[in-house]
């Protein structure tokens, strides 16, 4: 079925579904139908015998009932009228033995008496005495009327009938309808398709709007939000590669420029501890590049192992003591799972971070997996604290933006949320599990 339109299948499930129903319905109706059917025949049986005694008693022609209707009126053992609107009835004497039965039996002489159904060779008998005197057994007439089940037959046939016309009718309107309300359907998914291959195109100018609240319009503020984020992504990308040639090409201008002075004499060869200071900025950024570029390679959490998070700090520490003293650790034996290396460059950055802003000191501490690093800087920008972990989001001192980028989307691979925060003190950032 997948081969096939969306509305031939809605079509070809709403078919089933109207057969499958149907036969499971006449299944039912087939074993039932007995008892289904038995009611109003008798019902109708009953109000014909009323019918019967009335005109009788009136001294009224009795009219005729449905053909499958007869009655009988019996005196005492003696049979004055015996009528048949089916000449076709064969069993008349099936009829005057059971109104025999009923006149022999003393505990059935009353002035008025309904015999219960009685259902022989397919028959249905009701009846009524008229006239009848308690005391004198031979009085009165016996009123029996009696029907067999050809009329439960008619109605079997007609209901058969009628049933087909509504399975008939509901099968066209029903497959009408979700042919007209498919159309609509696949309406609106052409319009996301069309939406989507443009998206594969590159084309992402478009805005997506699927009217309702249903699932297809969900879909469609899916798909919007998925537009949005690739021209978010696409404009980050943009802004990216401005950031890296204007970054790159300061330091790639100073190595040229001192590098050419030197070959034409004009300044002393002492300069090109400028070009390697220069070079080492070059060769920084190229790492964190490199390091950003291998962000996505973190989500295989099979290469994950427990991390001795003071082990990791403790080296930190003494990486930067020289180039800020006044650093310190209390640092308790939690542990993180991930991957040493890449956490100890997240952290590292932040520390790095850190260093370029404190004033005097800077805290690190490590209690109960809660990790935080803290400085005495001054206060944050409400405006860059905003977008502090976004790519070449910088400060004031800033270098080249991608240093909390790493380290926030590294934690994140791992399970751990980074956010910063000022406080009367300081800055402070904080990691712990999420």
């Amino acid at each position: 079925m997948k081969r096939w339109r969306l509305t031939t299948q809605l079509n070809i499930v709403f078919t089933s579904v109207i057969i499958i129903v149907g036969a499971l319905f006449l299944l039912i109706f087939e074993v039932s139908q007995t008892k289904i059917y038995e009611a109003p025949n008798v019902m109708q049986l009953e109000v014909y015998l009323k019918e019967v005694v009335n005109h009788k008693i009136n001294d009224e022609i009795i009219p005729s009932s449905n053909p499958y209707n007869g009655y009988f009126i019996m005196e005492y053992n003696e049979i004055i009228i015996e009528y048949m609107n089916d000449p076709a009835i064969t069993y008349p004497s099936v009829i005057s033995n059971y109104g025999y039965k009923v006149w022999d039996n003393p505990e059935l002489i009353e002035t008025t008496f309904d015999i219960t159904t009685f259902q022989d060779k397919d028959i249905y008998v009701k009846g009524q005495f008229i006239g009848r005197d308690p005391n004198d057994s031979k009085s009165g007439e016996l009123i029996l009327v009696f029907t067999d089940r050809r009329y439960e037959e008619t109605l079997k046939t007609n209901f058969f009938i009628t049933l087909q016309i509504t399975f008939f009718t509901l099968m066209i309107f029903g497959n009408l309808i979700i042919l007209l309300w498919s159309r609509m359907l696949v309406g609106r998914i052409e319009i996301l398709q069309y939406t989507v291959l443009n998206l594969s195109k590159s084309d992402y100018k478009k805005e997506i709007n699927i009217d309702g609240s249903d699932e297809i319009a969900k879909l469609g503020i899916a798909v919007e939000r998925m537009r949005q984020e690739i021209v978010d992504s696409e404009r980050m990308k943009q802004e990216m590669l401005q950031n890296i040639s204007h970054d790159f090409k300061t330091p790639i201008t100073v190595i040229q420029t001192y590098a050419e002075a030197i070959e034409d004499g004009i300044t002393d060869v002492k300069d090109i501890n400028i070009i390697i200071e220069q070079a080492k900025v070059l060769n920084h950024r190229v790492v964190q590049l490199l390091e950003y570029s291998k962000l996505e390679y973190l989500k295989d959490s099979n290469k994950f192992t427990t991390i001795n998070v003071k082990n990791v700090c403790d080296r930190i520490v003494n990486n930067y003591k020289y180039k800020f003293s006044n650093i310190t650790a209390e640092l308790d034996s939690s542990t993180y799972f991930g991957i040493e290396d890449n956490l100890e460059v997240a952290i590292a950055n932040i520390v790095d971070n850190s260093i370029r802003y404190a004033k005097s000191e800077i805290k690190i501490k490590l209690a109960d997996k809660k990790l935080t690093i803290f400085n005495d800087g001054e206060p944050i920008e409400d405006k860059i604290l905003e977008n502090l972990f976004t790519p070449y989001q910088k400060g004031n001192k800033g270098q080249f933006g991608l240093g909390l980028s790493i380290s926030k989307t590294t934690l994140n691979h791992f399970e751990l949320n980074l956010r910063v925060e000022n406080i009367p003190e300081g800055v402070i950032f904080t990691i712990e599990p999420i």
